[in-house]
């Protein structure tokens, strides 16, 4: 098992209970948020299933409470090919409709580090990711974990996003891009945030992309992996992982947040840890409310690359 952690994600995988600064408050104080109770001729229901979420057409302003968590300001509905908000990417597109891997100009000689790598340290268990299919199959086993892929790019690179998704992207059960245009073709969405479209403001970009997951598809999956379109899953491996005794006891059915990634050190210091984005990192359902109920109070206008460290 711990060689399936190690190979889950960019070859080094660690795991722990939600240690961020911003989210550790929410350890001992309630994350539920109640309806605000105003009610105003101005605001109509923007969505026909959902009684909670109102929009105030006299100052834009959104108030929306889902999963009672209070989303009011820091959700920003997506934009479609047209710029019209509150588009919602059909997150299985790509799962179901697999693009063929374009292998045309790609040549490996034995001495070089893209083979040695692939062919020396990379290991997926294709064998047991088999066999879990059989037995749930068969009946005999328990659903597949279902896992939500989002990566972050800007449209300038594109070419990384149809490597992704010829490669690892599809073996997600949802997926998309957060990117500055919408391309059904890609699966990107323009998801607008805070502040402009530049690395030293990622945290806000990251923000808003877990806010536009946690209100579209947090009750479908079961995990979401976020991180840059620089990186390589190995799906099968942490689908696996996801789904070992380890992880089952250590979640306590799923009532226990936990994020799980690679572990980096603070300035050196080993007291200061946190979960760095490069490889990406993984939450379950109840690390993601917990981290999107923080919001409102965890640096909400800074700006900074380190998302991670936040």
């Amino acid at each position: 098992m711990a060689r399936q952690l190690r190979q889950a994600i960019h070859g080094v995988f660690g795991l722990l209970s939600m240690v961020w600064l911003c989210t550790t408050i929410y350890l001992f104080t309630s994350v539920t948020l109640p309806t605000s109770s105003r009610e105003n001729s101005s605001k109509k229901k923007i969505l026909s299933d959902d009684e909670s979420r109102t929009q105030d057409t006299s100052s834009g302003e959104t108030t929306i409470v889902n999963n009672q968590v209070n989303l009011t300001g820091i959700y920003f509905p997506a934009l479609d090919e047209n710029g019209n908000p509150g588009y919602v990417h059909n997150a299985t597109t790509l799962h179901n409709n697999p693009p063929v891997f374009n292998t045309s100009g790609i040549q490996c000689g034995p001495n070089d580090a893209t083979m040695q790598l692939l062919t020396q340290r990379v290991y997926v268990d294709l064998a047991a990711h088999e066999r879990a299919n059989k037995l749930v199959l068969e009946g005999g086993g328990k659903p597949r974990a279902k896992i939500y892929c989002h990566i972050y790019t800007t449209q300038k690179q594109r070419p990384r996003i149809q490597s992704i998704r010829e490669t690892w992207g599809h073996r997600c059960d949802g997926f998309h891009v957060a990117s500055t245009i919408t391309d059904r073709s890609i699966d990107s969405v323009n998801i607008p945030h805070e502040g402009e479209e530049a690395y030293k403001n990622m945290w806000q970009k990251v923000r808003a992309m877990w806010v536009y997951v946690y209100v579209n598809y947090y009750d479908s999956y079961d995990w979401f992996h976020i991180g840059g379109d620089d990186m390589y899953v190995l799906v099968e491996n942490l689908r696996l992982y996801l789904e070992s005794e380890e992880i089952e006891t250590a979640s306590n059915g799923g009532d226990q947040p936990l994020l799980l990634g690679q572990i980096f050190y603070q300035n050196f210091y080993s007291s200061a840890t946190y979960v760095t984005g490069g490889g990406g990192y993984t939450l379950n359902k109840a690390a993601l409310k917990m981290l999107v109920a923080s919001f409102p109070n965890c640096a909400p206008h800074d700006v900074t690359s380190v998302e991670d460290v936040l």
